[in-house]
C-alpha cells in the first residue's frame, strides 16, 4: 500500500480529503493474495477494509500489510503509537483469545509475491522496524515466522486466504453445469421440495390452532361464527360472530363490543360473509348496503351472502358444500354463487325482497344446525315454517336488535 506526496499534501495543509475518493486497489493474482492499494493518507483504514473485502478472506487468516510513508502516516496521528494493542481493520483492539485480523508485522514499501512470501529490497533494515527506525506495532516479525514454522501453518506467519480456490470452484461448477444440464433439475427439484415443506409446515400449525377453535354455530372445532358455512333450518348462521358464544346474537347480549361505523359493519355482514349463509346477526345487510349506496364516500362490496332461500335449496341437494369445506384456506370462492345476491346491480335490483330477509329468522340462539332428515323422522315431525306473517311481533324485536 502507498501513498504519494501529491496524495498526501492535503493533510500537511490542513486541509480534510474525502476518504476513498482518490482509492485504486488492484490484485496482483488471482488467487487475490496479494493486492497493491494507493489511496490518501487518510484513507488508509478505509483502504484496508476494501482490501479484505475483495480478498474474500476468512478471519481468522492472517495478513501483513506494507506501507510507504509510515512516519508520515504516525506524525499525523493516522497511525496508533507503538504501545497500543494490536487492533484489527476497524480499529478495535484484537481479543486476546484470538490473533489480529490484520498484523502490521513490518511496515515497509515492499509487496508480496503470488505466494504472499516478502520480496527481498536491498538497504532494508531490521525486520520489525522500516527504513526510517520506526518501531512498528504487534510482535517481532521473526518470532512470527518462528513461531509459524514451529507450530505448524496455521500459527503466525503469513498465510493466505482459505478460499483462495472460489474463483477456480465457480469456474470447474461452470463447466459442469453446460456438460450435465441434470445438475440445474436437481436443484429446482431440491427448492420446490423445501418450499413445499415449508407451506405444508405453515398449515399444519394454522390447523392446529384452528382445531382449538370451537363454533358457537355448528358446534364444531376449526373456526368460528363468524367464519361458518354450515346454516340452521332457517337458512342462517346463528350465534354471536363477535364473541362466537351460542346464546346470543346481538350486541345487547355481547360483552365484547361490536362494529359501530358503517364502514365495519358493511365487513362483518357483508363482505367476510361473500358466498356464505346470512348472519342472523346482521340478516339486515341489504339496508346497509343501501345505505353506504347513498352516501356515496364508502366503497362498496362485489361480493355478498347467501339468501336464506339459496340456503334452503343447497340443503336439498344431494351433497351440500359446507360438508367438506376447508376452513384452514378459508377460500370462499370455493363455494356457489347465489344468483339472487351474483352482483351489485343485482343487489340493488332485488332490495325490496332483500329488506325482508329479516322476517325469516327463525330462533336466536346457536347451536341448532341443519343435517339431512332421516325417512322415518320426516314421517313424524311436522314441517317447520319459513315465514311469518307481516306484523308479527318479531318486526319489532329485529329492529331493536338491529338498531
Amino acid at each position: 500500500m502507498s501513498s504519494n506526496k501529491d496524495m498526501s499534501k492535503g493533510v500537511e495543509d490542513g486541509v480534510v480529503e474525502q476518504p476513498g475518493g482518490s482509492r485504486k486497489v488492484r490484485s496482483l493474482n488471482d488467487e487475490r493474495s496479494s493486492f497493491v492499494a494507493t489511496t490518501t493518507t487518510r484513507d488508509l483504514s478505509g483502504a484496508m477494509e476494501d482490501i479484505a473485502k475483495r480478498s474474500e478472506a476468512h478471519d481468522d487468516d492472517d495478513w501483513v500489510i506494507y506501507a510507504n510513508n509510515a512516519s508520515r502516516m504516525l506524525t499525523g496521528g493516522l497511525l496508533p503509537p507503538p504501545p497500543a494493542p494490536p487492533r484489527d481493520l476497524l480499529g478495535i483492539p484484537a481479543s486476546p483469545r484470538t490473533p489480529a485480523s490484520v498484523q502490521r508485522g513490518a511496515f515497509r514499501g515492499q509487496a508480496r509475491d503470488a505466494r504472499g512470501s516478502q520480496t527481498p529490497r536491498s538497504g532494508q533494515g531490521r525486520r520489525g522496524q522500516d527504513r526510517r527506525g520506526w518501531q512498528v506495532q504487534g510482535q517481532n516479525s521473526r518470532g512470527q515466522d518462528r513461531r509459524g514454522q514451529s507450530r505448524g501453518p496455521s500459527r503466525g506467519g503469513v498465510q493466505k486466504s482459505r478460499r483462495q480456490g472460489t474463483s477456480s470452484s465457480a469456474r470447474s461448477l461452470g463447466a459442469r453445469l453446460g456438460q450435465d444440464p441434470s445438475i440445474i433439475q436437481d436443484a429446482n427439484k431440491w427448492r420446490q421440495q423445501e418450499v413445499s415443506r415449508g407451506r405444508d409446515t405453515a398449515r399444519a400449525a394454522q390447523e392446529k390452532a384452528q382445531n382449538e377453535l370451537f363454533c358457537g354455530n355448528c358446534l364444531k372445532h376449526g373456526h368460528r361464527v363468524r367464519d361458518c358455512v354450515h346454516p340452521a333450518e332457517d337458512g342462517f348462521v346463528h350465534g354471536c360472530p363477535v364473541c362466537n358464544k351460542a346464546d346470543h346474537e346481538s350486541a345487547k347480549g355481547c360483552k365484547q363490543t361490536w362494529p359501530q361505523r358503517l364502514e365495519r359493519k358493511l365487513g362483518w355482514a357483508i363482505e367476510h360473509r361473500a358466498n356464505r349463509p346470512t348472519l342472523a346477526a346482521f340478516s339486515n345487510w341489504a339496508k346497509l348496503f343501501m345505505e353506504a349506496s347513498e352516501k356515496g364516500d364508502i366503497t362498496l362490496p362485489s361480493k355478498f351472502p347467501w339468501t336464506p332461500f339459496f340456503a334452503q335449496e343447497l340443503m336439498e341437494r344431494e351433497t351440500q358444500p359446507w360438508t367438506d369445506f376447508d376452513y384452514v384456506a378459508n377460500d370462499s370462492s370455493k363455494l356457489p354463487l347465489d344468483p339472487m345476491t351474483a352482483g351489485q346491480e343485482t343487489v340493488i335490483e332485488h332490495a325490496e325482497s332483500l329488506f325482508q330477509i329479516p322476517l325469516q329468522v327463525i330462533g336466536s340462539t346457536g347451536g341448532d344446525p341443519w343435517y339431512p332428515r332421516r325417512k322415518e323422522d320426516e314421517d313424524m315431525a311436522d314441517p317447520r315454517p319459513f315465514h311469518r306473517p307481516a306484523g308479527d311481533k318479531l318486526d319489532e324485536r329485529m329492529d331493536e336488535d338491529l338498531s
